[in-house]
């Protein structure tokens, strides 16, 4: 043992809990929990030999297309999980939280290990799909933060429920496929963003 160093050790040496866990994502994505820098070949072999079947998530489905609107819905949720802090932060103002929501966006299009797979040209549909489930999930939110700030006398908007829906669904046509750097797109929505927030 003394012949060894500290890092050779360290490297053959794995922890394996009593307790079962695993995250609330795909299969691939659990097994790369340990090794992040596995190609999909070397998770598709990992599974092979511990004997993952595969198609055994259908089985608690009824149909694959149920098994794919979960997952999208848990995308979703995913998706959204940095934006609700952003969305309900009321020290900052409307505007500053629409920067804010702006950077989040191009952040987590950069990073984001779906992006490729949901912005494929040939994804449209996908795309506009997700976007909208996208909108309907944030929808409550972002209205409930426009009437707090019409309450507190920085907007005056007579329908914050209205003008919270044209916030989310209009952005859709912009975010979607595009020649347009998604940077320029995003200046665009933030623009109509003002607008539609200062129409009342």
């Amino acid at each position: 043992v003394r012949e060894f160093t500290c890092e050779s050790l360290l490297r053959n040496i794995s922890m394996v809990f009593q307790n079962v866990y695993l995250f609330q994502d795909s299969v691939e994505n659990n097994i790369k929990f340990g090794c992040p820098e596995a190609t999909h070949e070397q998770v598709v072999a990992a599974a092979r030999a511990a004997g993952v079947a595969q198609g055994l998530c259908y089985r608690y489905f009824d149909s694959k297309q149920k098994l794919f609107q979960e997952s999208m819905d848990q995308y979703v949720q995913t998706c959204c999980a940095g934006f609700l802090p952003i969305i309900h932060d009321r020290t900052k103002s409307v505007r500053q939280r629409l920067d804010e929501m702006a950077q989040a966006v191009l952040s987590s299009d950069q990073n984001s290990t779906y992006s490729a797979f949901y912005h494929r040209p040939d994804h449209q549909d996908l795309h506009q799909e997700l976007s909208l489930k996208i909108c309907r999930f944030l929808l409550p939110h972002v209205t409930e933060e426009l009437e707090v700030a019409c309450r507190r006398g920085e907007l005056s908007l007579r329908r914050p429920e209205v003008a919270a829906s044209y916030l989310l669904h209009g952005q859709i046509g912009l975010i979607g496929p595009s020649a347009l750097p998604l940077e320029e797109r995003m200046t665009d929505i933030l623009r109509y963003a003002d607008l539609i927030l200062s129409a009342g």
